[in-house]
C-alpha cells in the first residue's frame, strides 16, 4: 500500500510540473519558456548548435567574466571579483536595458557565484550561476540589485566538431517593474546570447587560457 501511495505521489509530481512553451526557432537556435511556481517569473532556455569554432575558446568566453560583455545579452561589463577555487568566480555584472524602457526601468546589476563542472571526459563543461548566499553587498547607485536563480549554459563537445549549446536562467529583476516588462525583456535573452556566443566563438582575438 506504501509502495502505491509513493508511486502515485510521484506521478501526481511529475504531471503538475510545469512544462517547457516554445518561443521561437530562429537562425538555428530554439528558444523555450516556463513559469517558475509561486514567483511570477519565467524560466527561460535556449538551444543551439555550433560547428568548426574552438571548444577551448567558447569555454573562455563563457568562464572569463571579462568576455562577457562580447556574448551576453544586454551586459555593459562584468569583472571577477574572487576566485574561491580554480573552477569557481565570484562575479560583478551590470546590465544595461533596453531604451525603450530605460528611460522608466533602471539598469539591473548582480553579484553571483560561477561554479565549473566538467564532465564525459572533458567533453562537457556546464557553468553554474547563483547569486545565492554572496549577493549581499551593496548594489551601485546607477543600479537595482537583481537575482540569478537556477541559471546555467553546458557546452558539449561532438563527433565531426559539432558543439551544442544549453543556456537556461530564472532572472529575478527585484525592483518595481511590472512582469509584462520583465516577460519582454527576458524572453529574447537566451536568443541574443546564444547567438552573439556562436559569433564570438569565431574571433581569434579572444585568448585561450
Amino acid at each position: 500500500m506504501h509502495i502505491i501511495l509513493i508511486a502515485l505521489s510521484v506521478a501526481f509530481t511529475t504531471n503538475t510540473e510545469p512544462k517547457w512553451e516554445l518561443i521561437d526557432n530562429q537562425d538555428g537556435i530554439t528558444t523555450y519558456k516556463r513559469s517558475v511556481p509561486n514567483s511570477g517569473l519565467f524560466a527561460f532556455r535556449g538551444e543551439a548548435e555550433v560547428r568548426g569554432v574552438d571548444f577551448h575558446r567558447l569555454l573562455t568566453l563563457v568562464a572569463k567574466p571579462k568576455y562577457h560583455p562580447r556574448w551576453m545579452d544586454m551586459c555593459y561589463m562584468s569583472k571577477e571579483l574572487k576566485r574561491p577555487s580554480p573552477l569557481e568566480r565570484v562575479c560583478y555584472t551590470r546590465f544595461e536595458l533596453p531604451s525603450v524602457i530605460s528611460w522608466v526601468v533602471d539598469d539591473r546589476d548582480f553579484v553571483y557565484n560561477i561554479r565549473g563542472e566538467v564532465k564525459d571526459n572533458g567533453n562537457t563543461f556546464r557553468a553554474h550561476f547563483n547569486s545565492g548566499s554572496v549577493n549581499r553587498s551593496r548594489p551601485d547607485k546607477c543600479c537595482v540589485r537583481g537575482l540569478l536563480k537556477d541559471a546555467f549554459i553546458e557546452l558539449k563537445r561532438h563527433r565531426y566538431g559539432r558543439i551544442s549549446m544549453v543556456l537556461e536562467a530564472v532572472i529575478d529583476p527585484k525592483g518595481l517593474v511590472p512582469q509584462w516588462v520583465v516577460y519582454f525583456v527576458q524572453k529574447h535573452w537566451p536568443f541574443k546570447s546564444l547567438r552573439d556566443l556562436r559569433k564570438a566563438a569565431r574571433d581569434k582575438s579572444v585568448v585561450i587560457d
